[in-house]
């Protein structure tokens, strides 16, 4: 799958879509979406930005919304402190933080392992991955 930071993505992206970026993922993976630059760059943010689940920054306001628009079954969201253990009918989404630095969200499995960082660099990932800890998870239930 392609990085946030891949020259083809648009600013915004590249700077600010960690979390965006890893909730195509998950179309990609469960909903089985077909993901390119430009879909993503043009039909995806588009339509999140105008159906106002999330803004021109690339903040995300509805995720639910955006992964069952991407055909990923889920039915509600909640924040989890970092010593959570997902349930066999949630898939989740990863905040990680270093000192000083801002958040990055990431794919992550039921044990907190990374299974796509949207970040990639010649040191194999984020920085906040690399060098800080796990501070939060965003849990999805599935339907």
């Amino acid at each position: 799958m392609i990085a946030q930071n891949s020259s083809h993505m648009r600013g915004q992206i590249q700077q600010y879509g960690c979390y965006m970026m890893s909730l195509v993922w998950w179309g990609w993976y469960r909903g089985h979406l077909e993901v390119d630059p430009v879909f993503i760059n043009e039909d995806l943010y588009y339509k999140f930005v105008r159906s106002q689940w999330m803004r021109e920054t690339c903040f995300i306001k509805n995720p639910v919304a955006i992964l069952q628009f991407m055909q990923v079954p889920v039915k509600a969201v909640r924040k989890a402190d970092a010593d959570y253990v997902p349930a066999d009918n949630e898939i989740c989404i990863g905040q990680f933080k270093t000192d000083g630095e801002i958040s990055h969200f990431v794919v992550v499995d039921s044990e907190g392992h990374v299974m796509y960082d949207p970040w990639q660099s010649k040191e194999g990932g984020s920085r906040a991955v690399r060098n800080g800890q796990l501070i939060s998870w965003r849990v999805f239930t599935l339907k």
